[in-house]
């Protein structure tokens, strides 16, 4: 059987001809910095305006406001560049973790950063589930509902995108 160590190694050994561009290349280390910083502005950044919408709207409106109708417009154009944005990190975070498999494996910061995103992306996936039911037109006690939960879920998404940037920064300093 392999001992934790021993898969970590594999691991590192697999990677090590990236972990040697990497390191040998500022031109190739900041263009995947600067695409996971950017990636994480992006994606974040419309989302957390996303959010901010969909708390606004919930706060000031029914389904039957006349803007609602632009509004679920608006979240739904702004899932594909979060996903895409969110896509984007991830690649970007395991070409950052590769360039040093053995200090990021055993960092429980790294870790607790994982789980952040893996929440967030859940949430996302909550918030679009959501906002899909509302598209087909619920029931009206149904709309009260589902509104509560987007209104939630939009917090919670703030709260994520936050922890993440934390999580990094946290994770940079220590590393």
């Amino acid at each position: 059987m392999l001992a934790v160590h021993d898969v970590i190694q594999s691991i590192a050994d697999a990677a090590d001809p990236w972990r040697t561009v990497y390191s040998k290349s500022t031109v190739v280390s900041a263009a995947v910095i600067f695409t996971h910083i950017a990636a994480l502005l992006v994606g974040g950044g419309l989302a957390v305006a996303a959010d901010r919408a969909t708390l606004r709207f919930v706060r000031m409106a029914s389904p039957d406001h006349g803007d609602y109708e632009r509004w679920l417009a608006d979240l739904r154009g702004t899932h594909q560049p979060v996903i895409i944005a969110l896509v984007v990190l991830w690649v970007t975070g395991v070409m950052l973790a590769a360039a040093d498999v053995e200090t990021f494996a055993e960092s429980p910061k790294f870790w607790i950063k994982i789980g952040v995103v893996t929440v967030l992306m859940l949430n996302g996936a909550w918030l679009y589930r959501t906002e899909r039911v509302l598209e087909r037109d619920a029931a009206p006690a149904a709309q009260s509902h589902l509104l509560g939960q987007l209104r939630v879920a939009s917090i919670v998404s703030i709260v994520l995108w936050l922890a993440t940037v934390l999580a990094g920064v946290v994770l940079q300093v220590a590393a």
